[in-house]
């Protein structure tokens, strides 16, 4: 299967797919870039930056917490805004058929919206979960009940439950 020929295929939406077939896509972009120094090292960079993606949301489907998904989507924005910057700097060497390269770039920004949206999700939904917080207010004075033999009683917000 020829790079172009990802993208056309149908797209339905399964993010793990989606990114493991842009993760090949980059891959098959990196290996056409000319071994000058400066090719080689975007090469690399952009092997690392577009294959990680993939690898971190695969760590995000085992995430501990909600927390600790939103953390490790977060890694790969990151590698995905990465990437998006590389393909930029790639594209005015035309080195590379602008039919090869455009799908590529189309399909990353839609990675960074699906993901980015992925992570707002989350965090609504930890959100949600959060017990509500008790108000309280800042200004309490101590109060004291009196009896036979005086006992003063203070209550600090940190006390309360």
């Amino acid at each position: 299967m020829r790079i172009g020929e990802f993208w056309r295929m149908e797209k339905k939406f399964d993010l793990d797919e989606r990114l493991i077939r842009f993760a090949a896509g980059i891959i098959g972009i990196a290996q056409t870039i000319p071994s000058t120094a400066a090719g080689m090292h975007l090469a690399n960079q952009l092997i690392r930056s577009g294959t990680s993606p993939a690898l971190n949301h695969a760590e995000a489907l085992g995430a501990e917490s909600i927390a600790d998904f939103i953390h490790k989507m977060k890694i790969a924005l990151k590698e995905l805004r990465e990437t998006y910057t590389c393909l930029r700097i790639i594209r005015p060497q035309n080195r590379i058929a602008e039919d090869k390269l455009a799908p590529l770039i189309d399909e990353n920004n839609q990675l960074i919206a699906i993901v980015v949206t992925c992570i707002k999700n989350r965090a609504l939904e930890k959100d949600r979960r959060l017990p509500q917080k008790v108000t309280t207010s800042t200004s309490i004075t101590p109060f004291t009940f009196k009896f036979p033999v005086q006992i003063q009683i203070q209550y600090s917000p940190q006390f309360i439950l």
